[in-house]
């Protein structure tokens, strides 16, 4: 009997060793969530949450109505649920966040914000943004770029020379542009008015 306690303990041991292994960090350019696919084993909260609106940095929690399933995640899975971080100050932002799972390695988030727009609240622009994350132990991709299109959001986007330089054109809402590089400073590269000019991150909606 006392054997048959030390094997079980054994095996707990081993299981809980192997459950702390796969707790790794999904990441994209702005965002980092620790565990993200411990929503599909059985947890309804995620207490580790960073990521950015408009160039400022959230941190929180992402909670869910209900245990979503506790088999792990598969291609093609859905969840929902709300999150809310904050930033500096007394600044704070919240809503609804819908996450779904691509493959064991990748996740498309949207972030639908309820509060944005109130200075005193969440100080962002748009409340719609999109995030793709991956797991930490992904396979290296082949492009350097996380994306390559981004889609104008409720502004015209203004194309400028040089990042706050002269303005070059102007894309309406609703159009993608072309993003040939990393943001520096919120300022993506791109060749919308036909030569290299420069577009700041707030004209924009884009998976990251």
């Amino acid at each position: 009997m006392k054997a048959g306690l030390v094997a079980a303990g054994c095996w707990l041991a081993i299981g809980m060793i192997a459950t702390e292994a796969q707790a790794l960090p999904w990441q994209s350019n702005r965002t980092t969530i620790e565990a993200l696919d411990n929503l599909c084993r059985g947890d309804r909260q995620l207490e580790q949450v960073r990521t950015e609106f408009g160039g400022r940095v959230y941190n929180g929690t992402i909670q869910l109505n209900r245990v979503f399933k506790t088999t792990g995640c598969e291609a093609g899975d859905q969840v929902k649920g709300e999150f809310s971080v904050a930033g500096t100050g007394q600044t704070h932002c919240e809503g609804n966040i819908s996450i779904a799972f691509v493959d064991e390695y990748t996740a498309k988030l949207e972030w639908d914000i309820i509060n944005a727009k109130h200075q005193t609240d969440c100080p962002v622009r748009h409340t719609f943004w999109q995030t793709e994350v991956r797991r930490s132990d992904a396979p290296e991709a082949n492009s350097g770029l996380s994306f390559t299109v981004a889609t104008v959001s409720e502004a015209p986007a203004r194309i400028r020379t040089a990042p706050n330089g002269a303005l070059m054109c102007s894309v309406e809402p609703g159009q993608r542009v072309s993003i040939l590089s990393q943001p520096f400073d919120g300022w993506y590269r791109t060749e919308a008015c036909g030569t290299v000019g420069y577009v700041n991150d707030d004209y924009l909606i884009f998976f990251e």
